[in-house]
């Protein structure tokens, strides 16, 4: 705990603090911490255990896309529709996320289309890749 030592009298309108050693800080300041040390390290542990978890759901959604893809008796129209559901629905997401309207976000496409047919998975006899997750 922080003791303050008693005020110096230098004039006799004037107190004076011993502050040696003692961190002061402007409470207007934006700046200014506004954490403890262990407060950041419990919000950096849950925000790598929600990462890894979203990794893992990430896995698992891929997985079963891949398994739809491979589904021939899906037809085509019900495969655009689920694409254009899941679009819809990251977006919605994303601007809830990032505090915005739905028409200022758009859904991320970095990881190209929805359902992305590769030559690898197109063949009738190839089986989806297994899911990473149960190897974790």
């Amino acid at each position: 705990p922080a003791v303050f030592s008693p005020p110096q009298q230098a004039s006799p309108c004037r107190t004076e603090w011993d502050l040696t050693g003692k961190l002061v800080i402007d409470l207007k300041d934006p700046n200014r911490p506004c954490f403890t040390k262990q407060e950041v390290r419990e919000m950096l542990t849950e925000r790598n255990e929600l990462k890894a978890n979203l990794f893992l759901v990430q896995e698992e959604l891929s997985y079963y896309q891949r398994e739809i893809l491979n589904d021939e008796r899906c037809p085509g129209f019900l495969l655009e529709a689920v694409r254009s559901a899941i679009k819809k629905q990251k977006t919605v997401i994303k601007a809830k996320m990032l505090g915005m309207p739905e028409g200022e976000c758009s859904s991320d496409e970095e990881k190209g289309p929805l359902f992305e047919r590769r030559a690898e998975t197109d063949s009738k006899h190839s089986k989806p890749h297994e899911s990473r997750i149960r190897n974790l």
